[in-house]
C-alpha cells in the first residue's frame, strides 16, 4: 500500500515550488489508489494554476460525482459552481446542479438551472434535448403558474407553438380554478394566438365562456374544437354534456352517438348515455348503462359517486339498489343504516318469496342487535314456515308468574348469538367481531396501516448539512434577513463554518459570505467570524461567470 502522507508531503512541495505537472502525478497516484472526491478536487485546483480549463473542469467533475454519491451534497453543489465559474455554458454542471437543488426541494433553483440549459441546447440547435429538460422543469412545478410561463415561452422559442400553447392553456385553466375570469382569458388568448387551432385552449375557452354565463359562445367554442379534432372523446364528451345540461337534446344525442362508435366500453361514455336516458324519461335503460357504472366506482371505494348514481333508481329496482348500498355502509362502518338496510333487503325478499335469503338477512341483522325484538319475532316465523323452528326451552305458567311476567325463550335465539361468539373471540361479543369478520375492506385498512408504518432514515454530512445547505440557498435566492441572534445551536454552528470555510477554501468567496454573514448574525461576539468575514468583504470578487 503507497504512503498516503508521504506522496501528499511531496506533491505540496512540488507544487509549491512550481511544478505542477509533477505534483498532478504524485495526486494521480492517490486518485488510482482510491476514490476520494478531494484529491481529484486538488488535482482540478493545480490544473487551473497551469491554464489547463479542460483537465480542471474533468477533475472538478470526478469530484462533484463522488461526493454527490457520498451523500456531501454542500461539497457537490460547491465544485459545480466552480465549473460553472470557468464554463458559464457547460450543460452538464447546470443539469446536474438542478438535479442536486431538486434533491434538497430548492425547486426555484433547480429551475432555474434547468431553464438556463434548456436555452443552451436550443441555441445549440438541440431542439430534443432542449424539450427534455423543459418536461423536467415541468415536472418539478405542475401547479406553479411562474414556471409555467418559462416552459410556454421555452417551448415557444424552441419552436413547439402547440406544446407552448398547451402550457397557456393550462395557466388559463389554474386561473379559472381561482376563479380569476380576467386572467384565464388574457391566457386563453395567448395560447390562441400561438396555435389558433389549438384544441385544449377552444375547449377551455367554453368553460370559460360557461363560467361569464356566455352558453351560446362556450357552444362556438366546442364547435371549433370539434372541427379541428372531430374524433376528439374529451371534446365530445364536454360537448354532449353542455348539450345536456342546455336542454339541446337533438345536439346531445348526435354527440352522443359518435361516442358509441368512437369509444363505446368506456365508463364516461356509459355514465353519459345513462345520463341521456334518465333525462328524458327512460330509467330502465339507464339501469342497464350505469349499473356496471356504479360496481366500477364501488370497486374503486368512489363511495358517494357510486351512492349519488344508485338513488335514480331506488324505488324502480329496490333489491340490487339496497345490496350496494349495503357495501357502502359496511365501508363507512355505519351500523344503524347496516341494519336497516339488512332488515329492508330481508322485507323485500320475503315479499318475493325468498324465505331463505330472507332468513339469513334477519340474522346477520340480529347478530348485529341481539335486542331487536322485530328481528327475533321475523326468525321465529320464517323458521316455522320453513319447518325448522324448535320447542321453547322454557315457559314460565301464567298461574306462577302472573299475565304480565310470561316469558318464552326461544333456543334459535340463542343459536343465533352462538354463531355470532363462533366468528368472534368466544367472550359473547358476537357484534363487534361479526362487524370485523364482515367487513373485508376494513380488515384490509387496518392490516395495512399496520404494515406501512414510516421509517426515518438520518444521513450525517461531516461538512455541513444539507438542510443548512438549504436553509442558506433559500436565504440567498429570497433575499430574508438571517436567522436573529440566538437562533442556531452550537451543531449547526460547527456545521455551518465548516460549509463557509469550505467555499472560502475554494475561491467562492460570495458564497462563504452569505454563510459567514448568517453566522455573524447569529453570533455576533465571535470574533473570529467577524474577521474572516471582515478580510473576504475587504477582497474585490472576480467576476462570477454565472
Amino acid at each position: 500500500m503507497i504512503d498516503k502522507t508521504a506522496i501528499m508531503n511531496a506533491a505540496n512541495k512540488l507544487a509549491a515550488k512550481g511544478q505542477i505537472d509533477k505534483a498532478i502525478a504524485e495526486w494521480e497516484k492517490l486518485a488510482k489508489e482510491r476514490k476520494d472526491g478531494n484529491v481529484h478536487n486538488t488535482i482540478g485546483d493545480l490544473y487551473l494554476r497551469k491554464g489547463a480549463e479542460k483537465e480542471a473542469t474533468e477533475s472538478f467533475t470526478k469530484a462533484a460525482e463522488l461526493f454527490r454519491k457520498d451523500g456531501f451534497y454542500p461539497k457537490a453543489i460547491a465544485i459545480y459552481k466552480k465549473i460553472l465559474n470557468i464554463s458559464p455554458n457547460d450543460v452538464d454542471a447546470l443539469i446536474a446542479l438542478a438535479k442536486l437543488n431538486a434533491d434538497k426541494g430548492l425547486t426555484g433553483n433547480a429551475v432555474e438551472h434547468y431553464y438556463r440549459a434548456a436555452e443552451i441546447y436550443n441555441k445549440e440547435g438541440s431542439t430534443d434535448k432542449a424539450a427534455l429538460v423543459v418536461d423536467k422543469m415541468l415536472q418539478l412545478s405542475p401547479g406553479d403558474v411562474s414556471t409555467r410561463s418559462k416552459i410556454a415561452h421555452l417551448y415557444f422559442r424552441i419552436g413547439l407553438r402547440e406544446k407552448a400553447a398547451n402550457e397557456y392553456a393550462a395557466i388559463a385553466l389554474m386561473y379559472l380554478d381561482r376563479d380569476d375570469a380576467e386572467k384565464a382569458k388574457e391566457f386563453f388568448d395567448k395560447a390562441i394566438e400561438y396555435d389558433p387551432g389549438n384544441v385544449a385552449a377552444l375547449v377551455g375557452l367554453s368553460k370559460w365562456a360557461l363560467k361569464v354565463d356566455m352558453h351560446d359562445q362556450a357552444f362556438d367554442s366546442l364547435d371549433d374544437a370539434l372541427a379541428q379534432d372531430p374524433n376528439n372523446t374529451e371534446v365530445l364528451l364536454t360537448y354532449a354534456k353542455l348539450a345536456m345540461e342546455s336542454d339541446r337534446m337533438d345536439d346531445a344525442r348526435r354527440a352522443i352517438a359518435l361516442l358509441i362508435d368512437l369509444d363505446p366500453g368506456s365508463a364516461e361514455t356509459k355514465r353519459l348515455v345513462g345520463s341521456f336516458h334518465l333525462k328524458e324519461g327512460r330509467p330502465e335503460e339507464a339501469w342497464g348503462e350505469l349499473s356496471d357504472v356504479i360496481d366500477k366506482a364501488l370497486d374503486a371505494d368512489q363511495w358517494s359517486e357510486a351512492n349519488d348514481l344508485l338513488q335514480h333508481f331506488r324505488d324502480l329496482f329496490p333489491v340490487p339498489v339496497k345490496e350496494r348500498l349495503l357495501r357502502i355502509f359496511n365501508a363507512q362502518g355505519d351500523e344503524d343504516a347496516i341494519r336497516n338496510t339488512l332488515k329492508e333487503l330481508a322485507a323485500l325478499h320475503e315479499q318475493e318469496g325468498s324465505d331463505e335469503d330472507a332468513l339469513k338477512l334477519y340474522k346477520e341483522a340480529m347478530q348485529r342487535n341481539s335486542a331487536d325484538a322485530d328481528c327475533q319475532e321475523k326468525i321465529q316465523e320464517l323458521e316455522t314456515r320453513l319447518g325448522i323452528a324448535q320447542a321453547p326451552l322454557d315457559i314460565f305458567p301464567e298461574d306462577q308468574t302472573g299475565a304480565e311476567e310470561k316469558r318464552v325463550t326461544f333456543p334459535e335465539h340463542n343459536e343465533v348469538h352462538l354463531q355470532g361468539m363462533e366468528k368472534g373471540d368466544g367472550r359473547g361479543d358476537a357484534t363487534e367481531d361479526h362487524r370485523i369478520a364482515s367487513d373485508p375492506h376494513e380488515m384490509s385498512f387496518h392490516e395495512a396501516a399496520q404494515q406501512n408504518d414510516e421509517s426515518t432514515y438520518d444521513v450525517s454530512l461531516p461538512e455541513g448539512s444539507a438542510d443548512s445547505s438549504q436553509a442558506n440557498d433559500s436565504t440567498a435566492d429570497t433575499g430574508e434577513t438571517p436567522m436573529a441572534s440566538g437562533a442556531m445551536s452550537d451543531e449547526e454552528f460547527i456545521a455551518k463554518k465548516a460549509e463557509a470555510d469550505f467555499y472560502a477554501q475554494q475561491g467562492l468567496d460570495d458564497e462563504a459570505v452569505k454563510v459567514y454573514e448568517l453566522l455573524f448574525a447569529a453570533f455576533p461576539d465571535n470574533e473570529e467570524i467577524a474577521q474572516k468575514l471582515s478580510s473576504l468583504k475587504s477582497v474585490s470578487p472576480p467576476p462570477s461567470g454565472e
